[in-house]
């Protein structure tokens, strides 16, 4: 439960949170599949949220003049890792840590019909 939110509220993009989470797998920021070191004298450990549902949901309680998208925004985090399936050493690089799940709004444009017997191009001005 956040701080100031009642138990009656309603989340506008639904999240799983990880608490203290101890992953032996992760992504580089070039998308690339690595093992995570964890070993007794080095842990990475974080907190991980992300969005419940993979497949970007709309938001709710979002006006209909809006697209909506539920997605889960990632960090850059220090970790000691090797590519998967190398055996050599495990090197210090950054990972893709997911950190909040957000809803992202796009304004919604409708088409206008235009007026029968109406157009810009029948001003008088002389133009």
């Amino acid at each position: 439960m956040l701080v100031g939110i009642s138990e009656s509220t309603e989340q506008v993009c639904e999240s799983t949170i990880f608490k203290d989470n101890i992953p032996h797998y992760g992504h580089l920021l070039n998308g690339s599949y690595v093992e995570i070191l964890q070993t007794s004298d080095y842990r990475f450990v974080k907190t991980y949220v992300k969005c419940s549902k993979d497949d970007r949901p709309s938001c709710v309680g979002i006006q209909s003049r809006y697209i909506s998208e539920c997605v889960t925004v990632y960090e850059s985090v220090p970790a000691m890792i090797r590519l998967l399936h190398n055996y050599g050493p495990f090197q210090m690089n950054f990972i893709r840590v997911p950190i909040f799940c957000e809803c992202r709004l796009r304004r919604q444009y409708r088409h206008f019909e235009k007026i029968e017997g109406s157009s810009a191009d029948d001003d008088d001005d002389g133009y």
